[in-house]
């Protein structure tokens, strides 16, 4: 998910893009998994308000549960 923080009472974070999912198989404690991702067009006030966040779900759970999330500034 890409957001911006807009910092405005009632709308701090603004919700940009929603990225498709990525299916990863277990990943073993020492193992590095890499990927990128794009958006095609971000309607933002500030790029530099603009943040992302990785959230890792469990696939095989209906309601995707949600694992572990991840900031990226």
């Amino acid at each position: 998910m890409i957001f911006e923080d807009r910092g405005e009472t009632g709308l701090q974070y603004l919700v940009l893009d929603i990225l498709k999912g990525k299916e990863i198989n277990l990943i073993a404690a020492d193992e590095m998994v890499s990927f990128s991702f794009t958006s095609e067009e971000l309607d933002c006030e500030d790029i530099n308000n603009v943040h992302g966040v990785i959230f890792v779900q469990a696939f095989e759970d209906p309601g995707r549960e949600i694992l572990q999330a991840f900031y990226i500034e």
